[in-house]
């Protein structure tokens, strides 16, 4: 087994400034590392990639004409530098998460990103940007997208030899099931099919829809797989992580063909956002995929995503504890909780819980 998965991941993501104060300061990150690691916690995600923002100075953005940097650190301030050297000092393993993605922007027009690079655009059916979650979505099918979101994970890699790996998530590599419609793509798939694109799919559950997808998860599949080759070839040590939507949503509605991300070993930890109200639902998710994988090393691959509040209903400790139990009763690899805030609400009644657990249970 690799060595990377023998540990029990206790992680927690740290939002981008938009909606969290942690990455704002010194201080604050400080404050934040310190009470995490008074409370038993080894890894953290922080957000480093959002709204068409890096939080850390970027040469690529710089070279591709966009804001060297998020314009909220007008100080020059880099909380990516910052959280990894306080983060080794405490032994908390930092990994870079790139929230948004192949998503640029909560604006319909796709914000400056898509203003400067209009080709960029996802395309759907009817020749409009594709927007899904309330973003809206470059081409992850591109080349110049996906180099573009290569370089900036490459330069992650170079920049910063503090960090324990990277992520992505629900929209890296991703695509929503309405795009693709840029005229190569269509033209890529005419080549394949030897037809053309139908505008129109009569019915989503038939063999030419599951075509569609699977066509465009295979590419992304493709460039995940390149994409961990070259941050390997980089450095061998670094950790591969993905956090997509739960399989097979996530397949069906984001291309994201996670189980066969686990399968070719082309990740090293998956955190499927298993985001539910009870510990019975995110029973039913973890059960899918102890009855796919029997081998523990696919397993310790599995390291779930746990929302402490979920379709609006917040989980009790009781059944984050219950939900850590149930992962180690079934040699997953850990997890991961969604988010820092949701430790902190109730004088810290959800970390006081969970270092209590852990103290009781190393």
């Amino acid at each position: 087994m690799n060595q990377i998965n023998k540990e029990e991941i206790r992680g927690v993501w740290i939002s981008s400034h938009f909606n969290s104060p942690v990455l704002t300061s010194k201080k604050t990150i400080l404050d934040a590392l310190n009470f995490l690691q008074n409370h038993k916690f080894n890894y953290v995600f922080p957000a480093v990639w959002n709204q068409g923002y890096t939080a850390f100075p970027s040469d690529v953005m710089d070279n591709n004409g966009f804001p060297r940097q998020d314009i909220f650190y007008k100080d020059g301030f880099d909380p990516l530098e910052t959280i990894i050297k306080e983060g080794e000092k405490r032994n908390i393993k930092v990994i870079p998460w790139l929230e948004y993605g192949f998503a640029v922007s909560p604006n319909p027009d796709g914000g400056f990103i898509l203003k400067g690079k209009p080709k960029w655009s996802a395309l759907d059916s009817e020749g409009k940007k594709v927007q899904h979650g309330g973003l809206t979505w470059m081409n992850s099918l591109d080349p110049e997208v996906q180099t573009f979101m290569q370089d900036l994970v490459l330069e992650l890699v170079k920049k910063y030899h503090g960090i324990a790996g990277i992520q992505g998530d629900d929209r890296f590599p991703a695509m929503p099931f309405l795009g693709g419609y840029d005229p190569k793509n269509k033209e890529n798939y005419k080549k394949k099919f030897e037809k053309d694109l139908p505008e129109y799919f009569k019915d989503r559950k038939d063999k030419e829809w599951k075509d569609w997808v699977t066509f465009r998860a295979n590419k992304l599949t493709n460039y995940l797989e390149d994409l961990s080759k070259e941050i390997k070839e980089k450095n061998p040590n670094l950790i591969v992580s993905m956090a997509p939507s739960p399989y097979p949503f996530g397949r069906d509605k984001l291309m994201q063909d996670s189980d066969v991300w686990v399968e070719k070993k082309i990740v090293d930890f998956l955190h499927p956002q298993f985001y539910k109200s009870s510990f019975h639902d995110y029973k039913v998710e973890v059960d899918r995929i102890i009855a796919k994988f029997e081998k523990e090393e696919d397993r310790r691959k599995y390291v779930p995503g746990i929302a402490f509040t979920a379709n609006k209903v917040n989980l009790t400790s009781a059944d984050i504890v219950q939900c850590i139990q149930y992962n180690r009763n079934n040699k997953l690899g850990g997890q991961v909780f969604f988010n820092y805030e949701g430790l902190r609400k109730n004088d810290d009644a959800m970390a006081n819980a969970l270092s209590n657990f852990w103290g009781k249970n190393p």
